[in-house]
């Protein structure tokens, strides 16, 4: 499955992109509630886990904490998780009715999925002046979750929305029939050693 951007950049895609997103944060009422939900990756053509989420908050002055659920099996220890989060906005004319201020991301350890703070905070970044952050680290087994937070500012009319991106190079495991013929050419390696001698 190949990976794709939410966003489109044609006026008729930013059209229907801003309308889908204004659907989606009239739908969730006039706060800014917290979501909480279990993340879900995909494989990607590269073999690359990867998973996209767009989270949106509609005009409600006030905080927010977002926490996406996951866990890493023994097989992809090691692996470096790479995640990428953007302030979503639609085009530079809606600007003004977009607003997301202290924007940050935090990958916690989570033993047991309840959403408390069993471990350090493994990565923590906050956006600053920009638009996008990014941040990347190794991760073993164990179950995690990642932790966006922020403000919606008075002042914007529809709220805020941001997307995040995460991507996870994991390594192939040999299938059984590989390990057959690795075997077999090293026994036809080791037989033409023994014959030349």
């Amino acid at each position: 499955m190949r990976s794709t951007s939410l966003v489109r950049h044609t006026p008729r895609a930013a059209v229907k992109t801003l309308a889908l997103l204004l659907g989606a944060l009239a739908a969730t009422g006039a706060s800014a509630a917290n979501i909480d939900q279990a993340l879900s990756f995909s494989t990607a053509a590269s073999g690359d886990w990867t998973a996209q989420v767009l989270g949106g908050h509609p005009k409600a002055d006030g905080s927010f904490i977002d926490r996406y659920y996951f866990s890493l099996p023994a097989s992809a220890a090691g692996s470096v998780l790479s995640a990428h989060a953007e302030v979503f906005i639609p085009s530079p004319a809606t600007t003004a009715h977009f607003d997301l201020q202290s924007l940050s991301m935090s990958l916690w350890l989570d033993a047991d999925q309840s959403g408390s703070l069993t471990g350090g905070d493994l990565l923590s970044q906050a956006f600053g002046s920009g638009r996008t952050i990014d941040g990347s680290i190794a991760l073993a087994q164990g179950a995690y979750f990642l932790e966006v937070s922020g403000t919606v500012s008075s002042t914007a009319r529809v709220g805020g929305a941001y997307m995040l991106n995460l991507s996870m190079p994991v390594a192939a495991v040999p299938e059984p029939g590989q390990y057959a013929m690795l075997l077999a050419g090293l026994g036809l390696v080791a037989l033409i050693s023994h014959r030349r001698r």
